[in-house]
């Protein structure tokens, strides 16, 4: 079974999920294969509890799902990928039915873990407005990489 590391940072939740095998192999293969990356963690604003991010990947949108699901309807801690190059993870109740391709689950004994993680990245969305850093690899790799993002800082207003 491949596992892989999903960290959000600054706050130092990592959780461990499990890739499926099928029904969406050739998307499983695609993600573990440009492993690690980083990317900016976004939360759902209207459809529930659900976090989702820029998979790094080109191929990623030309890549068709062998099939899909009504996340509505999927078990907390399902994740997603899709052709619109993101790594969705439900880890809660969603109101919005959009078909999407599994491909992994985050372990059970971490779902408490991905809720908090969930819970941070809301907050960070809706109220304090900072940046959370997702950081995916595979598990119990070895090899390091720069996962250095840009410095951000907010913009100035624009002169009217």
């Amino acid at each position: 079974m491949r596992e892989i590391e999903i960290e959000w940072r600054p706050t130092a939740i990592t959780v461990t999920a499990q890739l499926f095998d099928e029904p969406n192999r050739n998307l499983s293969n695609l993600l573990w294969e440009m492993l690690p990356y980083n990317s900016l963690q976004n939360h759902a604003l209207v459809s529930g509890r659900h976090l989702y991010h820029l998979v790094p990947s080109l191929d990623l949108i030309c890549m068709p799902a062998e099939q899909k699901e009504d996340r509505t309807k999927s078990p907390d801690g399902t994740l997603f990928l899709s052709q619109l190059q993101h790594l969705a993870i439900k880890y809660g109740a969603l109101s919005e039915y959009i078909p999407a391709a599994p491909i992994g689950r985050v372990i059970a004994e971490h779902l408490p873990l991905l809720r908090a993680a969930g819970k941070a990245c809301w907050n960070a969305t809706f109220t304090t407005k900072q940046i959370i850093e997702v950081r995916v690899r595979r598990k119990g790799s070895s090899a390091r990489k720069s996962f250095s993002l840009p410095e951000f800082s907010p913009a100035a207003p624009a002169a009217i």
